[in-house]
Order: C-alpha cells, then sequence, then structure tokens
C-alpha cells in the first residue's frame, strides 16, 4: 500500500533521480501539472511525499530536464523488485540548460554524487543547499519563474490528501498496469469516434494541454479523453488542462466512464458508456479545489 498520512510537519527533502531514456522519451513524459509514477531498484528509505526531485537525463548529454514533486511512496517492492513512487511534474521539459559539465564547475554542487562518473542507483538525496540552488540556477536560466516552486517546511500529509481526494471523486488508478490499460483503450475509442464524425483527430496528448486537435470545415477544435470505471459524474484535470479549456472555446470533452477491466497483471478493458461534449463549456460545471498549502511565514 502507500505510506499512510502524516500529520508531521516536514522538512523539505531535495532528491536527483536519473532516467536513461532518449531525450525525446523523457520529454514526452514531462508537462507540467502531469501526475506519472516513477521506480528505482533501490528502496526509497527517506523519500516521501512533497520532496522535490530533480529528473536527470543521463547519456551522453546529461542535464536537469525537469523538476517535480514526491505525491507518495509505495513501501513495498513489485513483483520485479522495483520500488514506486507518483510524482507530479513542476515544470514542462527544460532544455538542456543544466548540463553536467555547468554543473561540475559549479562550486556548491561540484561534489554532489549524481555528478560523478559511473555513480551506481537511480536516486540520490542532495543536501538542502545543493537542491536549493539547483532551483535557483533553473530560474536564472530561464528555465522556470521566480517563486514558481515550493520551498521550506510543509506539511508532509498534504499531497497524499489531494492524490486520495482525487482518486475517490475522479475514478484514478492506482494501478498503472490498468490505469495505462483504461487510458489506451479511451484514446483507442475517441480517435474512432472521431473519425467517423470528420474529425480528423491528431494525437497530441504527450506535447500539448490536451488529447487532440481535430480540424473539420476549415475549423480546429480541441478534445480531452478522460477514460474512468467510476460513473463518470466527475473527471480528474489539471490545472494545465483546465487553463486550457477556459482559454479555448474551441474544446470538447471526450468521456468514456463506466469501463470494465479483468486481470491486473495484463488488464483487458472492455464495455463503457461514451459521452461527447462539443462544444465543451467548462464554466458550465463545477471546479472543486481539492486542496490548499499554507505556508506560515518566517
Amino acid at each position: 500500500m502507500w505510506d499512510p498520512v502524516t500529520l508531521k510537519t516536514a522538512k523539505m527533502n531535495y532528491w536527483v533521480t536519473k532516467a536513461k531514456q532518449p531525450t525525446a522519451v523523457i520529454a514526452g513524459w514531462v508537462r507540467k501539472d502531469k501526475i506519472f509514477r516513477w521506480c528505482t531498484k533501490r528502496r526509497p528509505v527517506e523519500l516521501k511525499a512533497h520532496d522535490c526531485l530533480f529528473i536527470w537525463k543521463g547519456g551522453a548529454l546529461s542535464f536537469v530536464i525537469a523538476i517535480a514533486e514526491c505525491l507518495s511512496v509505495k513501501k513495498k517492492p513489485d513483483m520485479e523488485g522495483y520500488y514506486w513512487f507518483r510524482i507530479r511534474f513542476l515544470t514542462d521539459a527544460f532544455e538542456p540548460k543544466l548540463t553536467i559539465g555547468l554543473l561540475r564547475k559549479d562550486p556548491i554542487l561540484k561534489k554532489a554524487s549524481f555528478l560523478k562518473v559511473g555513480p551506481s542507483g537511480t536516486l540520490f538525496r542532495i543536501l538542502p543547499e545543493m537542491g536549493r540552488h539547483l532551483k535557483l540556477l533553473a530560474c536564472k536560466r530561464g528555465l522556470v519563474e521566480p517563486g514558481a516552486l515550493p520551498d521550506g517546511e510543509i506539511h508532509a500529509s498534504t499531497a497524499d490528501a489531494v492524490t486520495n481526494a482525487l482518486e475517490r471523486s475522479a475514478g484514478f488508478e492506482s494501478n498503472p498496469r490498468i490505469r495505462k490499460a483504461i487510458e489506451d483503450y479511451s484514446m483507442d475509442l475517441a480517435a474512432k469516434y472521431l473519425d467517423q464524425e470528420g474529425f480528423a483527430p491528431k494525437d497530441t496528448h504527450t506535447t500539448k494541454p490536451y488529447d487532440f486537435v481535430c480540424r473539420k470545415g476549415g475549423a480546429e477544435l480541441f478534445v480531452e479523453v478522460k477514460g474512468t470505471r467510476a460513473a463518470g459524474k466527475a473527471v480528474l484535470l489539471t490545472p494545465a488542462e483546465v487553463k486550457h479549456a477556459k482559454k479555448h472555446k474551441n474544446s470538447a470533452l471526450f468521456i468514456i466512464h463506466s469501463v470494465k477491466v479483468s486481470g491486473k497483471k495484463k488488464p483487458v478493458v472492455s464495455g463503457g458508456e461514451q459521452r461527447f461534449l462539443h462544444p465543451w463549456d467548462i464554466s458550465a460545471g463545477i471546479l472543486r479545489p481539492q486542496s490548499y498549502v499554507f505556508t506560515l511565514q518566517k
């Protein structure tokens, strides 16, 4: 199970987590406010909710490609020995500005373990002054707006509380295989429906805050897709998706709800009921904030 909620106030820890995939693959994962699952072979004993994570792109050109926060950590490994933890990206993918060459010359960061040649592992804890300095460098390089990233003391329960609330209200799937199967199933159904209706859909879900961009009769339409085993009365939207839907009145929402899932290791999704809101006026529904973070002034 995921770590239980704790009511203690805790200092934010800073970590670097390495990804060895090509830049284009990692950049496809990263989208501001997107919730994602990460894993490591080594048990992340001290990693906790709301810690700050710097996503490190390894390989020939190594650099900080994004910043994220930890939402929750799984206590036990899966069948293959991996420890999983949920993260939320705080930024979009960075250009290669915070490179290994630059950081090795930095007087504060040059001795950091993740910068050494061939260190074992994929998750490295760094000193608080190193973490704060890395965030400062990201701001100075124009990668992040000043004040856009959390800092200081926070309640470690906040992120877990948000995640749990979203799961209950919007049918969030904690099993990554089932979640991925439902997402793929929903995207496939949506693509077929939009194509049959003459919208000529183009998949954009890895790079944009909407899943399809369509064109019909010279008009452009942005389509968001949501799939769930729940009744579909509520769906989870990221801040980026809300912002885009508010700004673009030519938006639509495709929901496939009440789907059936059989199996956990190799889940098979079937059935479900479709609902296509076109046009989608986001102001006609109710947007509920799930949580707030209150930080005391020093």
